[in-house]
């Protein structure tokens, strides 16, 4: 009978009714958060994607705006509400992580502060569900999605961040670049929802906005059309420019995409950033520097 309750189809795919997803939807309907996701670091963020839910985010921005910056203050974030998350480093050492990691801990430069208190940011870092994969260079995509679902199974984590795609891609000149990126960006998008846990992936654009003079847009990756089609949340990061205005450090956040409901697909957010201690939030006097009441001195 074509319409039995469950058909098999191959070896991993099967048939069901609708009827079959009663339970699921009565616990959706139950625990909300699971369709909106947990809420950011930021109100305002939170606003514009409708906080982190399973699903594949996609974050780039010109070099040095902070890509990296921003994803391991939110994965330190999430740690601190008891989120488990897994960090990779391709680029820089995982000692990098690290760094940044204590910074957000201490809310300082940890560098001048005593050894005593360093060794109780690490301790208290040492205490979160934060898991750092200690591997540095190339590896294969295999390989890091075979790590993420395992920290899944192993230690229950629900945001892993790759940084970067790069790293992950077969450099061949024989091969074909794009397609690489369109298959890896389909992957782990596919991952993120089997195995339930966001995938947050950092990505370098091309030179497009610079020749036009404009801020970077997720079309300006390479394999774009898997991003628009595939990514689940598109992100921006843009420096902003420290003025007489505006006397702070501050970062914008555009959401080029927004699969959601609960989000604003296109909206933006500005941030306050303390530079110190790597940390974001809405407003400068919320930052560790701001609660301490330094100012930014703005030259003439």
């Amino acid at each position: 009978n074509a319409f039995d309750n469950s058909t098999p189809f191959g070896d991993t795919i099967e048939l069901k009714r609708a009827d079959d997803y009663l339970d699921e939807i009565e616990r959706l309907i139950e625990t909300p958060e699971k369709l909106r996701g947990v809420p950011t670091s930021s109100h305002r963020v939170t606003t514009c994607c409708g906080g982190i839910a399973d699903g594949l985010w996609v974050i780039t921005g010109d070099t040095g705006a902070g890509k990296t910056t921003w994803a391991t203050f939110e994965c330190w974030y999430q740690a601190n509400q008891g989120v488990p998350v897994m960090m990779t480093s391709f680029e820089q050492r995982p000692i990098g992580t690290v760094q940044k990691l204590l910074r957000c801990q201490t809310g300082k430069d940890f560098t001048k502060i005593s050894k005593q208190e360093r060794i109780q940011a690490i301790n208290e870092l040492g205490s979160l569900p934060c898991h750092i994969l200690d591997h540095y260079g190339n590896a294969s995509l295999d390989q890091i999605i075979s790590s993420i679902r395992f920290a899944r199974r192993r230690y229950g984590v629900k945001i892993a961040l790759i940084d970067h795609l790069g790293f992950l891609i077969n450099t061949d000149p024989n091969t074909d670049e794009r397609r690489e990126i369109e298959s890896a960006i389909r992957k782990l998008a596919t991952i993120s929802i089997q195995d339930k846990l966001t995938i947050f992936l950092i990505c370098h654009p091309n030179n497009m906005s610079v020749a036009q003079q404009r801020r970077v847009k997720i079309t300006d990756l390479k394999g774009a059309s898997a991003v628009r089609q595939d990514a689940h949340v598109g992100v921006v990061v843009e420096r902003q420019q420290v003025t007489k205005d505006n006397p702070y450090p501050r970062t914008t956040l555009w959401f080029d995409k927004v699969r959601t409901e609960f989000g604003k697909n296109g909206s933006h957010c500005t941030l306050a950033f303390d530079p110190i201690a790597c940390v974001y939030a809405d407003e400068w006097s919320d930052t560790p520097a701001g609660k301490r009441g330094a100012t930014i001195i703005v030259p003439q």
